[in-house]
């Protein structure tokens, strides 16, 4: 660690070089049992990019090295630049890391040492205006049955929805972050795009299409090598506008990369 002060300091994306250096210390098992993967540095610019605005109030859950959340260069100051960030991590190490990487690219920003789930809006001190997301990709068979009936018991309260117990965590991310939006509000989250096709699917599908305008979904090609440097799946982008109810539907863009 020492060994890489200077570069760190020196590093045009902090975050990204914290995040490579946490990786190279943190036994790879580890992070894929809890489902953590850092976010590629070109889709985390694209999610930044669309959903922020100058000015705005940034809630990164799951915040990590704070690669969602870092502005573009430690040293320019451009229109895009977020206002505030709150970011949010259950991970103390993952949470030093998060405010180290802000505080090399000068950005205002609070962290909260929580279960993401556990917070509520009366938690904050201010409103959110966008929400950028890299949730934990964990597997419902890694999490504890009294957690999952607990997260379970939350979201049908918050959804009116039937939801699966077979819900990966990720999933629970979704549902949880649109207690934070106003209608117009943004959140661009990515997470694996397997849940088009799985059963606990159907009903987050459902309520994707029901409390936002989706945007556009984004997805690589999942016959080609996976984005993830320490994951073997093809990632979904959400482009999410959180909606009132009597709201119309907006277009949604189908887009492919090969």
């Amino acid at each position: 660690v020492l060994d890489e002060r200077d570069r760190v300091l020196f590093s045009s994306q902090p975050a990204e070089t914290i995040g490579k250096l946490y990786e190279a210390l943190l036994p790879s098992e580890s992070r894929r049992t809890i489902g953590q993967h850092r976010t590629p540095l070109k889709i985390g610019e694209v999610m930044r990019s669309w959903a922020i605005s100058g000015g705005d109030a940034v809630l990164d859950p799951g915040m990590g090295a704070g690669g969602l959340s870092t502005p573009f260069h430690p040293r320019w100051s451009v229109s895009t630049d977020l206002g505030r960030v709150t970011g949010i991590d259950r991970s103390p190490i993952a949470a030093r890391m998060g405010v180290t990487a802000q505080t090399l690219a000068r950005q205002t920003t609070t962290v909260q040492l929580t279960d993401f789930l556990d917070l509520t809006p009366e938690d904050l001190d201010h409103d959110v205006d966008v929400v950028v997301c890299n949730p934990p990709y964990t597997r419902y068979q890694a999490l504890s049955k009294e957690y999952r009936e607990e997260l379970n018991t939350q979201a049908e309260a918050q959804t009116g929805l039937k939801i699966s117990s077979r819900s990966p965590l990720y999933a629970y991310f979704l549902y949880h972050l649109r207690e934070f939006l106003d209608a117009g509000d943004r959140a661009a989250v990515v997470v694996p795009h397997v849940f088009l096709a799985r059963e606990y699917g159907t009903a987050l599908k459902r309520f994707l299409l029901r409390e936002f305008h989706v945007e556009a979904p984004l997805m690589s090609d999942p016959n080609a090598e996976s984005v993830f440097e320490t994951a073997q799946t093809t990632e979904l982008i959400l482009f999410l506008e959180a909606r009132s109810e009597s709201d119309e539907t907006d277009v949604t863009r189908f887009i492919r990369v090969d």
